[in-house]
Parts: structure tokens; sequence; C-alpha cells
């Protein structure tokens, strides 16, 4: 028999020795090796590593708390490179170099067990399951912001920050008109933009009740994942079924950007979950709402 403590009498494991599994050697913390030593070199300002995808950084008096996750993400996938992930933190730092890269704050809807500790997060007024949270949008991405950022730029106030990332939002609503499919009583409205707050717009009162006079019957949102937004009245129950059970779909193959799988309808005041009408039979109308 082998002596299973002798390292010389062990088979090797194929295509894997052990080296290629060194933290240093992975790509995560390459990324941020690289955002760190970008910032080291920007005149005034020191950078240091707070553990996995976070980072501190001091330009002057002021201080900032960030996190790399979605920059990551974009790396990975080839989306962009060190260096303009690195300007993408100069721009959340408020760096003049890099200042008008950054738009916002605007605020975005998450589970609430999916958010870092470190992110700073109000509750979902309408699901005790989602949180609301805060980013800067950059060109290839969000930064979350961190109560570093509420102490410094609002004073540690939230109702500031809540009412000035609503105000952009609001702004940013009216500038992207919804899309629509069907009519009467199957008319779907609804957001599919892409640009990370689609879901975020059931934050909207305004809006909710702009989408409810284009409707028959009461206002009712599915928000599956971050970027779908989608509308329809009750009138036709079968429909709304047919609707609801798209959501639970698609919620199910959004992965780290799926929010929800519940259906709410608007009381005129706020949103609230309810349950879906039972359905006959597979509603046929489903595959007229957008995806």
């Amino acid at each position: 028999m082998e002596d299973p403590s002798n390292p010389a009498e062990q088979p090797e494991a194929s295509g894997c020795d052990g080296r290629g599994l060194s933290p240093d050697s992975l790509p995560a913390p390459e990324f941020q090796r690289g955002i760190l030593s970008v910032l080291g070199a920007v005149p005034g300002v020191r950078a240091q590593s707070l553990g996995p995808f976070r980072i501190q950084t001091r330009h002057g008096d002021e201080r900032w708390e960030l996190r790399l996750d979605e920059l990551f993400k974009r790396h990975r996938h080839g989306e962009l490179t060190v260096e303009e992930a690195a300007r993408e933190v100069q721009a959340a730092m408020r760096l003049p170099a890099a200042r008008d890269l950054a738009a916002g704050p605007y605020p975005r809807l998450g589970r609430a067990e999916a958010l870092h500790s470190t992110t700073l997060r109000l509750p979902c007024p309408f699901d005790p399951e989602l949180a609301v949270f805060f980013v800067w949008e950059l060109p290839h991405g969000h930064i979350p912001l961190t109560q570093v950022d509420l102490d410094r730029d609002h004073g540690g106030r939230w109702v500031d920050l809540l009412d000035e990332a609503l105000a952009a939002l609001n702004l940013r609503s009216q500038d992207t008109p919804p899309q629509s499919q069907g009519e009467g009583d199957r008319l779907v409205l609804g957001f599919v933009s892409g640009d990370g707050f689609d879901a975020a717009r059931a934050l909207l009162p305004e809006l909710l009740e702009a989408l409810q006079g284009c409707l028959t019957g009461r206002l009712h949102l599915i928000i599956p994942s971050r970027d779908l937004f989608m509308v329809l009245g009750d009138a036709d129950p079968e429909f709304l079924a047919g609707a609801a059970a798209h959501a639970r779909q698609l919620y199910g193959q959004a992965g780290e950007e799926r929010i929800s799988p519940r259906l709410y309808a608007w009381t005129g005041d706020a949103l609230e979950a309810v349950a879906a009408p039972p359905a006959e039979a597979p509603a046929p109308a489903t595959g007229a709402i957008p995806t």
C-alpha cells in the first residue's frame, strides 16, 4: 500500500499544481491592485484596500469607501480596462479631472440579502424583502454609496439624499418614454431601457399615477429583474394572471439581477403586494409582454 504521507508517491492532479490557485494570480485581486496603482499615481490621492472589492481613498481632508464589484464584472467581460475603471473611481470621488463623468446619485432596488453590509440602503416602502440603495452612474457601471458618502455630502441626512436621488430619477424618466404593447384591457406599458434603473422607477409615485391613467382597471406592476418594469390593468383577470406567471418565470432566469417574483398593485397612494388571480388555462397573452 502506498504511504499517503509521502508526497513523492502521490500522483499529480492533471493540469493543476496548486500554483494557479494563489490569490495573487486570480483576476479580482489583480484588478483591485491595478486600480490602487493607478489611483496612487494621481496627485494628492491616497488609496488602500479594505478587503475584496473594497477600497478606501483620500483626497485632501475628504475620505471615500468604494465598492468595485460592478466595475469588476464589466472588466471581467472585457467591457472596460483597469485604467478606465480607475477613472470612474475618480469620478465617484468627484475629483475635478473626472467629475463630469459621474451622474446622480440615483436610487436602485435590490434584494436586501444580496447587498453588501457596507452598501448604504433604506427599506423598500412596498416590499420588506427589497431595499433601496444609491449609486453614482458612470460610463461603464455604477458605484454604490456608503455611509461615508452620506455623512460627507449630506451631513448624515437621509431625507436629503433620498429627495435628491428620486428627483434625479424622475427627471431621467421624463426623458425616457415607456414602451407599449397591446391595447384596451391588454395594454402593457413598461421600461426596459437597460440603464440599471428600470425597476427603481417603481419608487416614483408621480410616474405610477400617470401610467394608471393609461390603463383600464387598477394598475398592477411586475419588476422581476433590475432592467424590467412593466404595468398593466386588471380589467382582464386572465391576462393579469399570465403577467404574474411571466414575472415568476423571468425572476427565476434573472440571476444576480433578480428583484421580485411578486405582483404589486397601485392603491393611488402606494404599491402593495397582491396575489395573482387564478387562471383557468395558461394565458396566451404572456407573449405580448415585452421581456
